[in-house]
């Protein structure tokens, strides 16, 4: 019984190295504008997120989600003809997001990229009475307009990527990546004989990235090194005890 006990004793030394499982805080980058803003073009920048830090710890995972945000913006028709007439018309933005170059942003388990597109538009159908004078503009019933409203359509809530490539993630304090985003604004209006006009929409770009990570705690840190040296007073213990036994 004394000897189980030991050994217990010996063993719990050896294998109280630990690691901390963390979690990073969560980063958010976004963009804000006119719909049909591109990141590739001059004057429009990514969006930019740190790398992990390697001294943090052990890289375990990579979570991303993203959102695109649509308000304003209009589209109406103006009947040019005598005659009455119908027809549709479409108002919103479209967004994907791409990793820069070297890079691959895929969902965990899967070589599928976790980027897919967004979209979020409104149709609506214009039926516009005839204008007498042909002309452009008044207030008449030959002239709609529609009003976007407000917005968002999302990735669903944090995506986990490939933990097999998790290593492109890590560098040092300060190290960054790019993430580039490509936005097309829709606006669409088609009713025979009459003259379409629009304004886009404004849109609103995000995405955000947390890291999970293991740390060493400060206990596991202390028993590191010592670690052979614990087998070797297992050793020695169970000498010391079997030379007690002997004795008796």
């Amino acid at each position: 019984m004394f000897k189980k006990a030991l050994l217990a004793v010996v063993l719990a030394g050896i294998t109280a190295t630990s690691f901390a499982e963390m979690t990073t805080s969560v980063q958010s980058d976004s963009f804000s504008g006119e719909g049909g803003a591109d990141s590739t073009l001059a004057g429009v920048s990514p969006l930019e997120f740190d790398m992990f830090d390697s001294s943090l710890g052990t890289l375990t995972g990579a979570y991303i989600s993203y959102s695109l945000g649509v308000n304003g913006g209009l589209i109406g028709a103006d009947n040019m003809s005598n005659e009455e007439t119908s027809g549709i018309g479409s108002l919103g933005a479209e967004m994907l997001l791409k990793e820069m170059s070297g890079m691959n942003f895929f969902k965990e388990g899967t070589y599928d990229s976790v980027f897919e597109k967004l979209t979020r538009v409104e149709n609506t159908t214009f039926n516009l009475a005839a204008d007498p004078t042909m002309s452009v503009g008044g207030e008449g019933d030959d002239i709609q307009q529609f009003n976007g409203t407000s917005g968002i359509v999302d990735s669903n809530g944090f995506i986990s990527l490939n933990t097999s490539l998790l290593s492109q993630f890590i560098g040092n304090a300060g190290d960054t990546f790019t993430v580039d985003f490509d936005t097309t604004s829709v606006t669409t209006v088609s009713v025979t004989g009459a003259q379409g006009f629009f304004q886009p929409v404004n849109l609103d770009v995000t995405m955000n990235l947390y890291y999970t990570y293991d740390e060493v705690s400060e206990n596991a840190e202390a028993n590191d090194a010592p670690a052979p040296l614990g087998f070797a007073a297992l050793g020695l213990a169970l000498a010391g005890f079997g030379m007690r036994r002997k004795k008796k």
